[in-house]
């Protein structure tokens, strides 16, 4: 069984982390004051703290350590400071590229590097700070104490660093207040529930939920285990992993407790935005939500890729690009954003654009499944059926489909050309409904692409009925193209709500 830090341990933690931010800041600061007297931002990456402890199973809390500290630093003064997201920094775990190599491209000045290891009751951080681009060492420190004389002390060596640099660098109100303590075992069931949460799949989401319930059922006011809670149900909505009415529900409420618990969580506001665009339907809520978490955390590029995608399902394309740029500049190398950011090269009929984006994904990680079915979808659109079912295929294979539903998708193909194909596909996506979630939208989609109306907004209207996010693109994707002249088609953008 992996060990558990103490309640004094883990306020200790807490204190060494608001140490350690102080001091990032200061000497961020103190070599950086030229620049952002000029407006523009210093950029800063907190590379994955190393787990020295010789177990496995604690990778969880140095993971967590990094990205606790990631968030912190995001919120201090993002017009001055900003800050890499989690996705991107974790791509470097365990590597052995240079910092020069890894501040160019992520596009840094700055990188924190640290590691951490307990034994017994004593823990160790060692963190420093990194000019990237000559890889001078700036600061760095070791944090090794006995747990039950560190605490008082490392309050007011954090508390006098703060006050040093606020009247510089911070916003007028002040330096960040101190959290209160935590049970540890409660924050400790919320790091193992995003360390599942950040896996991306359906088995990680699932034991995530358990390990927030956990710290929930220890502390009822943990207002950030709720936030966990609804990214969770939001992400099991996004991809299809199961009915929209079934997650999204149990979203928004996770979601209002947590505002309810701590009303200036942004991670809060964030999710119950996205339940009131994805599965309400309520576009003026959901904009005054997205922005409402942005002023709160302008460095979250999940939120500010969700607000991209917001605005550009209602054709505000050079908005929805400005945001998802920003996402990207955020987290530049996460697979997701990058697939996002072509998705909108797609929906703005920018085809070979998004194909080469989309190769360049596949070139970093060639088994992310959504890329291809995207591929597939580009390539049907220009015409290059073959390519097309080549990435579909590929996308297929990934996504577990059985060696016989492959073949029997080539031999149609082969046989028949796309619209055998398309009806394959079809038959295979209902024997699959019969056991296993699938969204209505994916029938409609083929039928569409088969020009067969009648059919098509019969599933549409199945869709519509379970409150199907994927509606919420009936005004730009490319696949709807042949309904649009149907007034059954304005119908459903009308009641889907969709601004004009």
């Amino acid at each position: 069984m992996p060990k558990t830090f103490s309640a004094q341990s883990r306020v200790w933690l807490t204190a060494a982390v608001l140490a350690l931010l102080a001091i990032f800041v200061y000497f961020l600061w103190l070599h950086s004051r030229s620049k952002t007297a000029t407006g523009s931002r210093t950029m800063l990456a907190v590379l994955p703290f190393q787990n020295l402890s010789g177990n496995a199973d604690q990778d969880y809390f140095s993971d967590g350590m990094t990205e606790e500290l990631i968030t912190r630093l995001g919120r201090l003064q993002p017009q001055k400071l900003g800050v890499i997201a989690r996705t991107s920094s974790m791509t470097f775990k365990g590597s052995s590229k240079r910092v020069d190599e890894i501040g160019r491209q992520l596009g840094v000045d700055y990188v924190v590097e640290g590691s951490v290891r307990r034994e017994g009751d004593r823990v160790r951080i060692s963190a420093q700070l990194i000019q990237a681009k000559d890889q001078t060492h700036i600061w760095a420190e070791d944090y090794d104490r006995d747990v039950s004389h560190i605490l008082q002390l490392q309050a007011e060596v954090a508390q006098a660093i703060v006050q040093e640099i606020s009247r510089d660098l911070l916003a007028p109100t002040g330096p960040p207040a101190i959290p209160p303590a935590v049970n540890p075992q409660v924050h400790e069931a919320y790091l193992r529930g995003r360390f599942f949460w950040n896996k991306g799949t359906e088995e990680g989401y699932r034991t995530a939920l358990q390990n927030f319930e956990q710290a929930m059922l220890r502390d009822p006011n943990y207002a950030t285990a709720y936030a966990g809670r609804a990214d969770t149900y939001n992400m099991l909505g996004y991809w299809m992993m199961a009915p929209p009415k079934e997650v999204f529900p149990l979203a928004r409420a996770n979601a209002l407790k947590a505002l309810e618990l701590d009303p200036s969580l942004p991670e809060a506001h964030a999710a119950l935005a996205y339940v009131k665009f994805e599965y309400d339907w309520d576009w003026q809520a959901a904009g005054q939500a997205f922005k409402r978490a942005l002023e709160l955390n302008p460095n979250s590029s999940v939120t500010h890729l969700w607000y991209g995608i917001y605005l550009g399902d209602q054709g505000r394309m050079e908005d929805a690009e400005r945001e998802i740029t920003a996402a990207r500049t955020l987290d530049p190398l996460s697979l997701h954003v990058n697939m996002v950011f072509a998705a909108m090269l797609y929906m703005e009929r920018k085809y070979d654009e998004a194909i080469g984006h989309l190769q360049k994904i596949v070139e970093l990680d060639p088994g992310f499944q959504p890329s291809y079915h995207l591929l597939a979808a580009l390539y049907e659109e220009k015409g290059q059926f073959p390519q097309g079912v080549e990435q579909s295929l590929r996308g297929l294979t990934l996504a577990g489909y059985s060696p016989s539903a492959l073949e029997q998708l080539k031999d149609a193909f082969n046989a028949g050309g796309m619209q055998a194909y398309l009806r394959k596909e079809i038959e295979l996506l209902e024997q699959q409904a019969r056991h296993s979630y699938v969204s209505p939208v994916l029938i409609a989609m083929d039928y569409s692409s088969l020009h067969e109306k009648n059919r098509a907004f019969e599933w549409l209207e199945k869709a519509y009925q379970e409150r199907s996010g994927w509606l919420l693109e009936l005004k730009i994707d490319p696949v709807w193209d042949p309904l649009r002249s149907d007034p059954r088609f304005q119908d459903l953008m009308r009641r889907v709500g969709i601004p004009q």
